[in-house]
């Protein structure tokens, strides 16, 4: 157990401690746990931060090409599986962005251009302030939390211990090169905040939530867009 978990679960109920006002106080415990854990995130992340030695290992994005949009056309696919090296197994009306898609390629092992990608296009028009996809700070994979069950709903059973899935799976073999990962491109400038940071899977929130991480992203590492 948790050296302060076992701290606040034994104080509290200790007639003896300054712990024991809280038996009873299950909300604040809870409360208080929170931060507890909170505070952990923020110093294991900063040790991950000041450790970076600037290598490929280390690498969590890095800028590609300036590209060219095609025409917008109200187009709208989320994840169309194709053969990366192949433009024919993509619908036609999707050939516009070819060049963009090879100019990633161009980074990638040949072998790799065998493989499936998938494609997502969303043309649409956004308000200004909001998101046109997901919004806040996170990461691209999930966690699958232990008690989660498949088919949804669950009935509280840990079925296996969390682990994290990151999408794309991909890796940096050497700067501007790179095996799997995920591409991704915006026909505005400055819109999208990135973090060259690989965050520790235990520090990643359910979907991949990072919001609970920015206090300390934003003073240990400079972000990119």
């Amino acid at each position: 157990m948790h050296l302060v978990a076992r701290t606040l679960l034994a104080g509290s109920c200790d007639a003896e401690s300054p712990l024991f006002k809280l038996d009873g106080q299950a909300d604040l415990l809870g409360r208080i746990w929170r931060y507890v854990i909170l505070a952990w995130a923020h110093e294991l992340l900063e040790e991950r931060i000041s450790t970076q030695s600037g290598g490929a290992d280390d690498i969590a994005f890095a800028h590609v090409d300036n590209v060219s949009f095609p025409q917008p056309k109200g187009r709208n696919v989320n994840m169309m599986p194709f053969v990366l090296g192949d433009r024919t197994t993509l619908p036609e009306e999707l050939h516009d962005y070819w060049p963009m898609i090879a100019t990633c390629l161009e980074t990638l092992p040949d072998e790799e251009l065998l493989r499936v990608g998938y494609l997502t296009v969303h043309e649409s028009e956004v308000r200004a302030g909001a998101s046109q996809r997901r919004g806040g700070l996170h990461t691209e994979g999930f966690v699958r939390e232990a008690c989660d069950a498949s088919g949804g709903g669950g009935d509280g059973r840990c079925l296996h211990a969390p682990h994290w899935h990151r999408w794309g799976l991909g890796r940096a073999m050497d700067h501007g090169r790179f095996e799997g990962g995920i591409f991704l491109a915006s026909t505005l400038s400055d819109t999208t905040q990135l973090y060259n940071v690989r965050v520790p899977p235990t520090l990643v929130g359910r979907g991949g939530d990072l919001d609970h991480l920015r206090p300390t992203l934003d003073v240990q590492s400079e972000p990119g867009c």
